[in-house]
């Protein structure tokens, strides 16, 4: 495929082209036409605008990188859950380890598993998880949409907090129940926030004492 790749007869700095006009500039008028093209969907920029906040939002919450990682992993369906791996050949099975009642798809694993669902319903998270009919990533950035940014903080804990889990469960080094999952995530915020606190407070003392 790289080789098939045709290449300019003399080397040259790269431009950008405005593919809708044969001579590469853009127009008005070829930017008009593609508006009116029969396959714009206003939808669509709508929900890259909603994409766009969705990350934003997102690398802005106070948490550690590796749950803001995990949660944009997630948002691209990038994660190794069954249902991939089995695209990818990599496994002979789909089925959800933690249920076992249905295949293991990034909206089966965080939305739809009834182990899942117990633990959205402990931390009082069920109303945005019951009777969605949503796309998966639409989903969650209606669900950043809706919240605050305290709330938005759980949200990501609890969904790196099901994902930890379910590679514990996998690799039989056991799991949490949905009231330990639940007290795992508020005492892990807590923790966070008292660590931010002892943080602010050291500095403003070194401030003090300059």
């Amino acid at each position: 495929m790289i080789l098939s790749i045709p290449l300019a007869e003399r080397p040259h700095e790269d431009f950008q082209v405005w593919s809708a006009e044969a001579s590469g500039e853009f127009t008005v008028r070829s930017s008009y036409k593609l508006l009116q093209n029969t396959t714009y969907d206003p939808r669509a920029y709508a929900l890259q605008f909603d994409y766009k906040d969705f990350y934003r939002k997102l690398w802005l919450l106070d948490l550690p990188s590796k749950i803001k990682i995990t949660v944009w992993k997630i948002s691209w369906n990038f994660l190794a859950t069954r249902a991939n791996l089995l695209l990818r050949r990599l496994t002979s099975t789909s089925m959800c380890p933690r249920c076992g009642s249905g295949s293991e798809s990034i909206e089966h694993l965080f939305r739809e598993c009834p182990v899942t669902i117990s633990v959205w319903k402990e931390l009082s998270f069920l109303s945005y998880v019951q009777d969605n009919q949503m796309g998966f990533k639409q989903w969650l950035t209606w669900v950043f949409s809706q919240c605050s940014a305290s709330y938005r903080r759980i949200f990501c804990v609890v969904v790196w907090a099901i994902w930890g889990d379910r590679n514990n469960r996998l690799h039989n080094k056991g799991s949490k129940s949905a009231k330990e999952l639940g007290r795992f995530v508020i005492s892990y915020i807590s923790e966070l926030d008292s660590v931010a606190k002892t943080s602010r407070q050291s500095s403003t003392t070194v401030k003090k004492w300059k």
